[in-house]
């Protein structure tokens, strides 16, 4: 039990530059959703006097941001000369200040810039954390009933529009809205009847029959047998 305080109170965690909340369990516990109002964050304080890099001078530095929680190892080893990177503990209902200004031994005011490598986002619906009120999966929207238009669709005539240019092209005239309507050419059908020649030459063929002649292509022919 003393070992679980312990790592809650001394290790935050973090994941994707976000702090994990941890939080002690007991058998009892229903709800874990508790209302979150302070997150601890890293900040960077850019251009900072070595002089300043101390635990209690840095705390005083911060305080108008939020609560000092500790400096990393690359601040405490003095490996990062750029910025110094502090961890504090920020309310989720405040501004956070783009600078931090304070004055030195000598009464000199001091103008330093911050950084945040993440900053708490709020609903303003909900109050959770990760979302604005605009993206909010609990905000239901209103639903407005609209009446549907019909639309009204202009009929196409064949008739074509024709409208004198005025431009003195003598006689030539410009159409508008005009379309070309295909016309299907139709083929005569052929029927070939094997009666026809008996309609044309009827005269011919009774008289051929009385006779008991054909003629062919211009030629004699011989009276039937007669066995058929």
């Amino acid at each position: 039990m003393e070992n679980r305080d312990k790592v809650l109170a001394d290790n935050r965690p973090t994941f994707d530059k976000k702090p994990v909340i941890c939080k002690p369990w007991h058998k009892d516990i229903v709800d874990f959703k508790d209302e979150v109002k302070v997150v601890p964050i890293w900040i960077h304080l850019k251009h900072l006097d070595l002089k300043f890099w101390g635990n209690r001078s840095l705390g005083k530095i911060v305080s108008s941001i939020g609560e000092f929680i500790q400096a990393d190892q690359a601040t405490i080893n003095r490996d990062k000369l750029q910025f110094v990177r502090v961890q504090v503990e920020v309310a989720l209902s405040q501004d956070l200040p783009d600078c931090v200004k304070f004055q030195d031994e000598h009464g000199i005011l001091k103008t330093i810039k911050v950084g945040y490598e993440w900053k708490p986002i709020v609903c303003e619906h909900c109050k959770l954390l990760g979302h604005l009120a605009v993206d909010c999966r609990k905000k239901k929207g209103k639903k407005v009933w609209v009446a549907k238009t019909n639309q009204t669709i202009q009929p196409v005539t064949r008739d074509s529009v024709v409208q004198d240019t005025g431009d003195g092209d003598e006689g030539f005239v410009q159409a508008i809205n005009t379309f070309q309507i295909r016309q299907e050419s139709i083929s005569p059908v052929v029927v070939a009847n094997s009666f026809q020649m008996l309609q044309d030459n009827g005269g011919n063929i009774e008289d051929t029959i009385d006779s008991g002649v054909t003629a062919l292509d211009d030629g004699g022919g011989l009276p039937p047998d007669s066995n058929g």
